[in-house]
């Protein structure tokens, strides 16, 4: 829908601007204007819907990485034994060992770096994944605050 308004818009600008579509100047502009503001209108929309599932799922994640940090350092805390990570591979493993073993497949399939970029992930432990994950995305939906400029 928006692509399609967009072309519309683009190919109103073209004919003018190869003479074949006979329109004064001020009203490709005003057309372009309309179809801007729409545009932008469209995305804001979109913007306020996605921004707080951004932040729920930004949530959902550091919460995994708080989880996998304590089951980790209990042992530790216990004086059972030491500090020891556990790999968000082992934690794949351990919870579906099927859906890790076709996704290492289609990854060996698609063969654009993809089994390096798996390995690497899979190595990391889970709390450091998830916790990076969960601050990139609490960063990217936070809201955006006025900016007073006459605050002394």
């Amino acid at each position: 829908m928006i692509i399609n308004f967009l072309k519309s818009c683009f190919a109103i600008l073209g004919q003018w601007a190869k003479g074949v579509a006979a329109l004064p100047f001020h009203l490709v502009r005003g057309a372009l204007r309309v179809c801007l503001a729409i545009l932008v209108g469209i995305l804001g929309f979109i913007g306020s819907i996605v921004r707080p599932a951004v932040r729920f799922l930004a949530f959902v994640f550091l919460i995994i990485a708080a989880v996998a940090l304590v089951a980790d350092l209990t042992p530790w805390l216990s004086g059972v034994g030491a500090f020891q990570s556990t790999s968000l591979g082992d934690h794949w493993r351990g919870i579906a060992r099927v859906t890790l073993q076709k996704t290492e497949a289609g990854a060996e399939a698609l063969q654009w770096g993809l089994p390096v970029l798996l390995n690497i992930l899979l190595q990391t432990p889970t709390y450091v994944l998830f916790g990076i994950l969960g601050a990139v995305l609490s960063l990217a939906g936070r809201r955006s605050e006025p900016i007073n400029v006459y605050a002394n």
